[in-house]
């Protein structure tokens, strides 16, 4: 029976039995053949055949691209390694498993290590730290394991033959589910060079600062000497440009002050010369400094000070930077009619501390630039249409001066609605808090 006759009907389907024995008639032919058994060997073998070549081609391909790959990988590893070098930076992973900690060869380098002879850990990093920035290094790297996100962290370390460096450590750290520290992972930088190049950037500002505050001096005391009357009388328009000069003078000699503190701060000239102060005394003699500003812009200062506050063993000059600069600001960026407020307590929950808050109703700082507050020469877009002639050093000062007395600030600010600073300063400072 032919294979057409194997097949049927849907329509008019047979029961299976009868169905499988009408086909295996229609083959007893074949099976019946003597080369029946030779057929199916031979399509067997040249079934192997074709499967045996087809995975050697596969395997061989496979092999090929892990060849590539790894090939690939090397040539990126060196060039790594090569831009490492140049650079002079390393990169670093530190697990919550000590044993997937890692270090390139090139972090090694940078502290002085050998690859193998030290395991490369936090611990190792904080026994190359010099003994002044210990601290200050102890408590980042506390906070890096603590807070997740970007870090940016500068030291000295004391490398081979006792030459000071610098290292700058920057990265981010992540958390796991368990909302643990799960790495830290990132690059550590030698920026030795760079610092010497800012060094002497400041230095040039420091001497440039301090010939021009000779002409300025001489100009503000000639521009009073007319406004006195005393080398005769000024008509109308004459006083008008004389007082303009003078205010002009004036603000720079502000401008150069500024630059002058910034200098003595990064220089590391900043001496401290504590002497004892009544806070109370010295907060009003501040504000009576900015009356007049704030009484050409119609702004009410309030100040509000706790009673039997102790006196201070402070340095006059820094605290009046501190105090200088938070309250001129207020009044520069409070709209006018508007309110700028200081207050003086005890400090809260730390013995020996004074707390100072400085309020205003100005224009406030936008969310998205208040991490940048602090940095020197930055000034939010508001701030520069507000007033166009501001430096962007004052708070930088502050926080610099704040935080080497080993005191604290913080701010909260809504743009629009104002913002109000928080100073935690210590009651004794110490020669040794300028270093």
């Amino acid at each position: 029976m032919s294979r057409d006759k194997a097949c049927y009907n849907i329509g008019t389907m047979p029961d299976i039995g009868s169905w499988v024995q009408s086909v295996l008639n229609s083959y007893a032919g074949e099976f019946s053949s003597p080369l029946f058994p030779f057929h199916v060997l031979s399509a067997l073998i040249i079934f192997s055949i074709i499967v045996s070549v087809i995975w050697y081609i596969a395997r061989v391909t496979e092999r090929r691209n892990v060849s590539n790959m790894l090939s690939r990988l090397q040539n990126m590893t060196l060039k790594l390694k090569d831009a490492e070098h140049i650079g002079h930076f390393g990169s670093f992973v530190w697990d919550q498993d000590p044993k997937k900690d890692f270090w390139s060869e090139e972090m090694f380098n940078l502290f002085d290590m050998v690859p193998g002879q030290h395991p490369p850990t936090l611990d190792k990093v904080m026994g190359m730290v010099l003994q002044e920035d210990r601290e200050r290094a102890s408590a980042a790297l506390l906070r890096m394991q603590e807070v997740p996100g970007p870090f940016s962290l500068s030291f000295r370390i004391l490398g081979g033959g006792n030459v000071i460096r610098y290292l700058r450590l920057e990265g981010k750290t992540t958390f796991g589910r368990d909302k643990k520290m799960q790495t830290i992972e990132g690059v550590a930088k030698d920026i030795s060079h760079e610092v010497e190049i800012d060094r002497a950037k400041t230095e040039f500002v420091s001497l440039a600062s301090h010939q021009l505050k000779t002409p300025l001096t001489a100009i503000s005391w000639l521009t009073e000497a007319l406004l006195s009357g005393d080398k005769g009388a000024l008509n109308e328009e004459q006083r008008k440009y004389v007082e303009n000069i003078h205010a002009t003078d004036r603000s720079m000699m502000g401008m150069v002050n500024d630059l002058l503190n910034v200098s003595r701060i990064e220089l590391g000239t900043l001496q401290l010369r504590p002497e004892e102060i009544d806070i109370v005394a010295f907060a009003q003699s501040s504000i009576d400094e900015q009356k007049q500003a704030a009484d050409a812009k119609y702004i009410a200062l309030k100040y509000e000070y706790e009673p039997n506050l102790p006196h201070m063993s402070v340095d006059r000059n820094l605290i009046r930077m501190v105090f200088q600069n938070l309250l001129s600001n207020a009044i520069k960026y409070t709209p006018a009619g508007g309110n700028v407020s200081v207050t003086i307590a005890r400090g809260s929950g730390v013995q020996n501390t004074v707390f100072v808050t400085v309020s205003d109703t100005g224009i406030g700082i936008p969310k998205d630039e208040q991490d940048k507050v602090f940095e020197k020469l930055h000034r939010a877009k508001n701030a520069q249409a507000s007033v166009p002639d501001g430096t962007g050093l004052g708070l930088y000062v502050v926080k610099t001066v704040v935080e080497r007395v080993k005191g604290t600030i913080t701010f909260e600010s809504v743009e629009g609605k104002g913002t109000t600073f928080h100073v935690t300063l210590p009651v004794a400072w110490q020669e040794s808090m300028a270093k």
